[in-house]
């Protein structure tokens, strides 16, 4: 029977997760690393000191901490999923597909794992295999809005302006201020020669986020001048919020 304590079960630990929850990283890293102090293989203690590094970019050290814990036990899908996100951050793709497959062979149905290498494909440009990931997401949760906002991007990149624009909506649709779908809709709006739909996202994209004008601006130099002038609309959207995601009727 393992007697070791898990993170409820142990009050400083509690009040660490509750500081890293927080955000205030600094301080819960300090926590944790008081409680290794004492129990130098705690392995909840360690684990949490990993995630706590990883916020404050501390990758190398964090890397360290998930060898370790792999190790110790590899039956932990969250070990490898955690260093899978540490190699995504530092650009090591390869590192981090492996681990993320092997995350999603110890657990099937983690839905934040299959969206993880969805994306992790899409950075490799691999656009087959993250549309699989993707669908497999939408497989496991119809309602994930990043399942559909990644179909939307993988379509886009394929230049399938039709699809991804139907795929976008349906994340839209199920997150209304999901910023960078409506970006990437706008985007393919505007690929697709829609330049009113596509000013009208950006618009929105920049009443939601308004750190993200530079890239409106990068992706739509010609239309500048209109994205900072065109008034807010309330006009509604072109899918109709009350519907049911059954009644998309998405392109084969």
């Amino acid at each position: 029977m393992n007697n070791k304590k898990k993170p409820e079960q142990d009050p400083r630990l509690k009040i660490g997760w509750e500081k890293f929850f927080k955000k205030n990283f600094e301080e819960a890293l300090m926590q944790f690393e008081e409680i290794l102090q004492e129990e130098s293989e705690g392995i909840e203690a360690l684990y949490a000191r990993a995630c706590a590094l990883i916020r404050s970019h501390d990758f190398e050290t964090a890397l360290k901490d998930l060898n370790l814990l792999v190790k110790m036990d590899p039956k932990r899908p969250e070990f490898f999923h955690t260093r899978a996100l540490v190699s995504g951050a530092i650009e090591k793709y390869k590192d981090a597909v492996r681990d993320l497959e092997k995350t999603l062979l110890l657990s099937p149905q983690n839905l934040e794992a299959w969206c993880d290498l969805g994306g992790t494909y899409l950075m490799m440009k691999e656009f087959v295999k993250a549309g699989d990931c993707f669908e497999k997401g939408i497989d496991i949760d119809k309602s994930c809005p990043d399942s559909w906002y990644g179909k939307g991007v993988t379509a886009l990149e394929n230049k399938e302006y039709k699809k991804a624009i139907q795929f976008l909506n349906a994340a839209i649709k199920i997150n209304g201020k999901y910023t960078l779908a409506v970006l990437a809709r706008g985007e393919a709006y505007y690929a697709s020669g829609q330049k009113k739909e596509a000013l009208k996202d950006f618009k929105k994209a920049m009443n939601l986020d308004p750190s993200i004008l530079k890239r409106i601006q990068k992706e739509s130099e010609a239309y500048e001048e209109e994205v900072d002038d065109y008034h807010s609309s309330d006009e509604e959207e072109s899918i109709d919020e009350n519907s049911d995601l059954e009644d998309f009727k998405f392109d084969e």
